[in-house]
């Protein structure tokens, strides 16, 4: 049995993406994320990780990290390290986070001209990267570090960055597949 309300509420969702967002939009939203995303690699993250030889939590992508690594970072970073983590760095990550998944989920939507499974898998990073920012808060604040809170945080980087690479590359490869299309008319 299908919910006519949740239908009802796709479609409607569907129509809204594929007939308000232009390239236009898309295109202001890239230049932001690529602002943020340049604005975090070379000025924030380098005053979190002043000292340690090490990067910050987010960007473990597909390795993850270790109890014994994270216990190290956090004994390693210095408490104007941890001031710019808990007040610029993870509140900018949300920001981040509501435009890429914007981003991301304008884009699926766009190429597929639908909402799906598929693309509505910008929804679940963005699921995945608040918990991950959750984790990383509570391991900054707490006094003692637990192994299965480093264990989940870890697990939500690894996720995270392999559901980015899916949406990321499917996105491109459809990009490619116009372009050549195109090419050829």
């Amino acid at each position: 049995v299908v919910n006519k309300g949740a239908l009802f509420m796709k479609e409607k969702i569907t129509a809204f993406i594929t007939g308000k967002v232009n390239k236009v939009t898309m295109y202001v939203l890239i230049v932001i994320n690529v602002i943020i995303t340049a604005s975090m690699n070379l000025f924030i993250f380098p005053k979190i990780t002043a000292g340690t030889g090490m990067r910050v939590f987010d960007m473990y992508w597909f390795t993850g990290y270790s109890y014994d690594s994270a216990s190290a970072f956090l004994s390693m970073i210095s408490d104007a390290g941890r001031h710019v983590y808990l007040a610029l760095q993870l509140p900018l990550d949300y920001l981040f986070i509501i435009l890429y998944t914007a981003l991301f989920l304008f884009i699926t939507v766009r190429v597929y001209n639908k909402l799906d499974f598929f693309t509505a898998l910008p929804l679940l990073i963005a699921l995945i990267d608040i918990c991950e920012d959750i984790c990383i808060y509570m391991m900054l604040t707490s006094s003692s570090l637990s192994r299965g809170l480093v264990m989940f945080s870890s697990a939500m980087t690894i996720c995270k960055s392999f559901l980015i690479t899916i949406v990321g590359t499917a996105a491109v490869i459809h990009y490619i597949k116009t372009a050549r299309a195109g090419k050829k008319e």
